[in-house]
């Protein structure tokens, strides 16, 4: 199965986002701290794809598909537009847990974890909160990618200052540590967990330099995202126009 094709299973997200991401066989040779950590920033991920999923059914249902429509609106995608497939990952995170479509209402993840407490009180499950609230609090940046361990993750720096602690983070990432490597720069949530990293919402688009500069340069620090993703995607158009050699 080619890990950038449709998973299987019928869930919409590519091979390597979905069942395509398990834990390698390379996690069995780590050192054991450095696995746990690999099985740990899985389970991250996979309660992840799960909670955003019960989020996303929870929304259709009770502000119906307007929440939805609005967002693509504000992502810059026209009445007719299908969402591009390299925006999906980003996007869904962008819009569950960023977007708020009305003044005071919140995002849906903040309404629908608030309905989840009316209803359960204190047995509202507290892994569920504790990654609604790491979604909220996750850093969205332009990350330069400085070293890759396949089957593990990414040593990554933040190249336009928004992480809180410092311009370096490490992201457990099996999948994305066989496709990025040193040098290329990614359009990305990283949202801390359980003692761990991971991509919370990643733009399949990656570039690097001179593109990577340049659009570094052109951003101001008001630019929201669906600012960002618009001078992203024009910078990539650029970059495969220049390594594309049936475009020379």
């Amino acid at each position: 199965m080619e890990r950038n094709f449709p998973c299987p299973c019928g869930s919409g997200r590519k091979f390597k986002k979905c069942h395509g991401a398990a834990v390698p066989p390379e996690a069995a040779m780590l050192p054991h701290v450095v696995r746990a950590s690999v099985l740990r920033a899985e389970s991250v991920l996979q309660r992840d794809r799960r909670i955003t999923q019960a989020i996303v059914d929870w929304a259709d249902r009770r502000l119906t598909p307007e929440w939805m429509n609005a967002a693509y609106d504000a992502w810059g995608l026209g009445t007719d537009d299908e969402l591009p497939l390299e925006d999906s990952d980003l996007f869904t995170a962008w819009a569950v847990y960023h977007f708020a479509a009305s003044d005071g209402e919140g995002c849906v993840a903040a309404q629908w974890l608030a309905a989840q407490q009316a209803r359960h009180r204190a047995r509202t499950d507290a892994d569920t909160v504790a990654l609604v609230e790491a979604h909220r609090a996750s850093t969205l940046s332009i990350w330069e990618i400085t070293d890759a361990e396949p089957g593990v993750g990414l040593s990554v720096r933040d190249k336009r200052g928004a992480h809180p602690d410092d311009d370096d983070a490490y992201v457990y990432d099996a999948g994305a540590s066989h496709d990025l490597s040193a040098g290329s720069g990614v359009l990305a949530y990283v949202m801390s967990l359980d003692d761990v990293s991971v991509f919370a919402g990643l733009h399949e688009a990656l570039l690097t330099r001179p593109e990577l500069d340049e659009v570094l340069n052109t951003l101001s620090v008001s630019d929201t995202l669906p600012d960002i993703r618009r001078h992203w995607l024009a910078a990539a158009e650029r970059y495969y126009d220049r390594t594309d050699p049936a475009a020379c």
